[in-house]
């Protein structure tokens, strides 16, 4: 958590949990015998083995690929998994768009998720203690609404070691309509809420 609240960088690595979900579609196949759970079992384990053989997970340092990126890439290998194979041709129909789109856009996908833009509305009302979370909760949906990413206050010169997206100057016009609320307080209280416009 403090190398993604410092450096905007988060190196969870989901891969224990692209496995759990592999076997828990083999356990549905299996005791249900539904033949696509099988399916999306058996491709998402090989999606799972190109996403290490790629070495897409998630890397220590700052400027590598982070948890975004490899969710990204584990997204397009099961789609391109599920595309290719033949057990089902109904899946693979469906999913031949999904890994077009993705594989042709990889690139500017990849380079999306190293430029998310940030903010900290705390600089323009300074230090509320806990109720400083619900000020800049409010200033984020807000600038949902508004379709506006808010400048930071006071942001003057960005630090070369820090590879973040801070807005500065001016607000931030045009972004899609999602935010992370990240706050954490020197009395202890820390939450992260998502939020999505309609």
């Amino acid at each position: 958590l403090q190398m993604f609240l410092e450096d905007a960088h988060m190196r969870w690595d989901s891969l224990g949990e692209f496995l759990a979900l592999a076997v828990s579609f083999e356990h549905l196949a299996q005791s249900t015998g539904n033949a696509k759970a099988q399916v999306l079992a058996d491709t998402l384990d090989r999606a799972t083995g190109t996403l290490l053989n790629e070495d897409r997970s998630p890397s220590r340092a700052l400027g590598g690929i982070d948890n975004r990126g490899s969710h990204f890439y584990l997204a397009m290998y099961w789609a391109q998994e599920l595309a290719r194979q033949t057990d089902d041709p109904q899946l693979a129909a469906k999913f031949a768009p999904v890994a077009e789109a993705l594989t042709a856009n990889e690139a500017a996908i990849v380079a999306e998720l190293g430029d998310v833009p940030v903010t900290a509305p705390k600089a323009a009302f300074g230090h509320l203690g806990a109720g400083g979370g619900v000020v800049e909760l409010m200033a984020s949906v807000l600038g949902l609404e508004a379709g506006v990413v808010p400048a930071t206050r006071n942001y003057r010169t960005p630090d070369p070691t820090c590879p973040v997206n801070v807005v500065s100057g001016e607000p931030l016009d045009g972004r899609p309509a999602t935010a992370i609320a990240v706050n954490v307080c020197t009395t202890g209280q820390a939450v992260a809420v998502v939020i999505a416009g309609a």
